[in-house]
């Protein structure tokens, strides 16, 4: 795009070659941005935390093994945390944040950059979120830092703005000392942030409200205080959010809320997903299914078999069924993996899990495979029938998986790992 006054004209997009050549032109050189490598880069992608805007976790063109893994390449981290924020993978590049936003061929392994969290610079404490940006060629990578948000190029270095045509700029981030008082409660505590959600050209956060920021500026487009909020989803122009009051829905194009209903021991930890005209949330011993356009309540799922059970993750959804994990949800109280009828709430199997964790980033759903992380465990089960295909184990904690084309990328404490088929 490019701006004339007040006025936005569109241009055909740059193709990735064109950008290269253009860049170069300028006396950058094409080697200040990594190229792709062959693998992967026309395949599908995995852009944010949870797949999409809505949350559902769910990659329908993705594909893994069926068959036990095996390790394709791995990266050591220069530092030993205890747990690493999930990867994302997009136009064959792996993403990966800790402190540091390191960039990888997802093919190769081969680390393409690095931009350091160091000499004054705000880290990245979030998984970060890919974002169409109007006033830059290509688009925006968007992670939380410790008060508010910090956007880089895709490519790792100073891009291309379309203002005037001319000039380079760095992309935004809020200031260490922010004067809007929203950007300045956007932090969660502990090390790691809540990842931003992002639909269209609009970044999402929540903590204490929900704050819309402009992906190209930066700027804050409207924020809906509330005591608390879940981390927001977006399906078409709304915008849903669990509070301890219950599920509301606000504009994506004002932060108007449109309506509001409670829900009885809701669990506000927990972020809402939306999929087919439905909103999927969480309450102390199952899951709840509302109307999308109203909040009507459509079905619970109803108390787990274990006399103490509760789900803890957020769902998965496809069209076929709504994926969660929970602790007691068996008869002998045992913890499992389960796949309720996203009609009817009606439970069509279950898989028993060694164990569950309160802080697990919950299964994800690609190619007819549930991959469900906790702990140092990565467990994947057939989507139609519930039976473990697999299981592989790591040394330290993991995180959410990033599903690609017949591989997944999996960070954990000490370093990220491409997985592939035999």
């Amino acid at each position: 795009m490019a701006w004339e006054g007040a006025r936005v004209t569109r241009r055909p997009p740059l193709t990735r070659r064109a950008l290269l050549s253009g860049i170069g032109a300028l006396g950058l050189g094409a080697g200040t941005l990594a190229a792709t490598g062959d693998d992967g880069t026309d395949g599908p992608d995995w852009p944010m935390h949870r797949h999409d805007p809505a949350g559902t976790a769910h990659a329908p063109d993705a594909s893994v093994p069926r068959s036990k893994p095996t390790e394709r390449w791995r990266y050591e981290f220069d530092d030993v945390g205890l747990r690493t924020p999930g990867p994302i993978l997009y136009d064959g590049r792996v993403f990966v944040a800790r402190r540091s936003l390191t960039a990888f061929d997802a093919g190769s392994g081969d680390r393409l950059f690095r931009i350091a969290a160091d000499d004054g610079a705000k880290p990245f404490l979030s998984t970060p979120a890919v974002a169409s940006a109007r006033a830059y060629v290509t688009p925006s990578l968007v992670a939380a830092s410790e008060y508010g948000l910090r956007a880089v190029g895709v490519d790792g270095s100073p891009d291309l703005p379309v203002v005037d045509g001319r000039g380079l700029a760095r992309r935004w981030s809020t200031g260490q000392q922010p004067d809007n008082p929203a950007v300045a409660s956007l932090n969660l505590g502990g090390d790691w942030r809540e990842p931003p959600v992002v639909a269209d050209e609009t970044v999402l956060v929540a903590d204490d409200g929900i704050v819309a920021i402009d992906a190209s500026s930066g700027s804050i487009r409207w924020s809906e205080h509330r005591q608390y909020a879940s981390g927001p989803s977006v399906a078409g122009d709304g915008v849903y959010a669990v509070t301890f009051d219950g599920v509301l829905e606000l504009a994506v194009a004002d932060g108007t809320q449109r309506w509001s209903e409670s829900v009885p021991d809701i669990r506000p930890d927990v972020r809402p997903v939306v999929a087919d005209g439905r909103v999927y949330v969480g309450h102390e011993t199952g899951l709840v299914a509302m109307d999308a356009d109203g909040g009507d309540r459509l079905w619970t799922s109803g108390p787990p078999s274990g006399e103490h059970g509760q789900f803890f993750t957020p769902p998965a959804v496809t069209p076929a069924a709504v994926y969660a994990a929970g602790t007691g949800v068996l008869d002998d109280d045992g913890d499992a993996l389960v796949a309720l009828d996203p009609e009817t709430g009606e439970r069509l199997w279950d898989a028993p899990l060694s164990t569950v964790s309160q802080d697990t980033d919950g299964p994800i759903v690609a190619g007819g495979v549930v991959l469900q992380p906790d702990n140092d465990v990565l467990a994947a089960f057939d989507a139609t029938t519930g039976e473990r295909l697999w299981w592989i184990e790591r040394d330290a904690i993991i995180s959410q998986p990033a599903p690609g084309d017949g591989r997944f990328y999996l960070a954990d404490g000490d370093g990220l790992t491409a997985f592939g088929g035999a």
